[in-house]
């Protein structure tokens, strides 16, 4: 294991985000692309007992594997390529991963979803805290909006519209 010292955004990141896990549910950290969200991630993970990272991609899981055990982290990964033991401390998955194996799984003190601009994490979302009503969530991204286009028709004629939208409202 090797000793890791954040840099001091990293640490403004993971010291804010234990604040707010505090006394609310979930919390939304934006840092931007490369600047270390995964060992912030785990170490607020190393916080918790029982942790369960989504990931959108195996090669992401891969990155944040390495990132967590050279923090002292272990953990298993679970994906179409990894079969690991649903019962483990630490679990790093993809979504969609995660939601075929929903019922294998007991609740977690901590959901961290990576690249959360990227996930399927809104018609999951409900279906997940339905059934875990206590674990804490904590969300990253580098992408802390997204845009929604539409067709609106009005005055004879079709428009298109685009909405940027704050992940955080959501």
């Amino acid at each position: 294991m090797q000793t890791i010292t954040l840099r001091p955004h990293q640490q403004q990141l993971v010291d804010a985000t234990l604040q707010k896990l505090k006394t609310d549910r979930f919390a939304l950290g934006v840092m931007a692309v490369a600047s270390g969200k995964s060992y912030a991630a785990a170490t607020i993970a190393k916080q918790f007992k029982r942790v369960v990272v989504i990931q959108p991609s195996v090669e992401l899981i891969r990155q944040n594997h390495a990132s967590f055990e050279k923090l002292g982290i272990e953990n298993v990964m679970i994906d179409g390529t990894h079969k690991g033991d649903w019962s483990a401390d630490v679990i790093l998955t993809t979504a969609n991963t995660l939601y075929k194996h929903l019922d294998d799984l007991a609740e977690p003190d901590l959901l961290i979803i990576d690249e959360l601009h990227l996930q399927h994490w809104g018609k999951m979302r409900k279906t997940i805290m339905k059934k875990w009503t206590q674990c804490k969530c904590f969300g990253m991204t580098a992408t802390p909006h997204y845009y929604v286009q539409r067709i609106e028709y009005k005055n004879g004629g079709m428009w298109s519209v685009t909405e940027c939208c704050a992940i955080a409202d959501g």
